[in-house]
């Protein structure tokens, strides 16, 4: 599995570009994430992301930069790996012209990246298999963005 963080200038302010999951879906309904999803046959992981980021919000591969990879993850129900792609959207004014697959996304947004590391926060999850901690995001949207932070942390360490 991979997944695309689709990174872009909105307004003059570094972004990054998430959505959020139909509340239809099986698994992960609702849920504030990047798009992408899982590999098929022959494929390597940034073909997956770019395939799976048009699928979900028409975002095209031509529009991406793409930047590199950053470590692979293991899920915390220890499932399957996904890595992350990033990539950045070289036009904003494309933005305008995406088409969401309403069957597995209910919206896109962007977020600026400053935003997301003042209004960080902590909380505490557990589960019948874990407990862990992540940081947060409250917005007037979006009740907790979680996940998202792990990329800043990332970014934020990298030379």
């Amino acid at each position: 599995m991979s997944v695309l963080i689709p990174l872009v200038t909105v307004d003059g302010r570094d972004s990054v570009l998430l959505t959020k999951r139909s509340i239809h879906l099986r698994s992960h309904r609702g849920e504030v994430c990047f798009p992408g999803g899982r590999k098929e046959s022959g494929e390597t992981t940034t073909e997956t992301a770019l395939r799976e980021t048009f699928e979900e919000i028409g975002l095209e591969s031509k529009d991406v930069e793409i930047w590199g990879h950053l470590k692979s993850v293991v899920r915390r129900q220890a499932d399957f790996v996904v890595t992350p792609i990033v990539g950045y959207v070289r036009d904003e004014q494309v933005l305008n012209s995406l088409i969401v697959n309403s069957d597995e996304v209910q919206s896109v947004f962007s977020i600026p990246i400053d935003e997301l590391a003042k209004k960080a926060g902590i909380t505490k999850f557990s589960s019948s298999k874990l407990k862990y901690t992540l940081p947060v995001f409250d917005s007037e949207e979006f009740k907790v963005i979680t996940k998202v932070f792990e990329f800043v942390i990332i970014v934020s360490d990298s030379p």
